[in-house]
């Protein structure tokens, strides 16, 4: 749960939550707030902020989050046989947070041809099996 004051007497708030495995088609996906999700969203709110006088909800929204099928970004070469086309991509809603570490794997990359500063990240390189769900 997210949610901030937005001007005197409104709260945006938000949840993040995954209903689908699948690829979604972001040309054609359904971006209405369902119902269950607003009642969702009024529990959680209502256990943090319980005093909260004339609350009531408004209008909702849906939409796709970039995330990978193994939920950890892609940072690396997308197709080997391009080795300087480098991308940083999939961190859904951590991306800002993940931001610095995401650009010095990507540097490493364009700079040194593989990520050397940070143990491990060569585990983030695009690949076709991590983008399969379930693996």
């Amino acid at each position: 749960l997210n949610f901030r004051h937005e001007k005197p007497g409104e709260l945006i708030a938000e949840i993040h939550k995954v209903n689908s495995t699948a690829p979604e088609d972001p040309d054609n996906y359904n971006d209405q707030c369902e119902e269950q999700s607003k009642v969702d969203l009024a529990e959680l709110l209502l256990e943090r902020v319980p005093d909260l006088p004339g609350a009531r909800l408004g209008r909702g929204w849906a939409g796709l989050y970039p995330v990978t099928a193994d939920h950890r970004p892609f940072v690396g070469p997308i197709d080997v046989s391009e080795p300087a086309l480098i991308t940083a991509a999939g961190a859904g809603g951590y991306g800002i947070q993940l931001a610095p570490v995401i650009g010095q794997i990507a540097a490493d990359w364009v700079l040194q041809g593989a990520p050397v500063s940070v143990l491990g990240s060569q585990s983030l390189a695009p690949s076709a099996e991590r983008n399969i769900p379930g693996h």
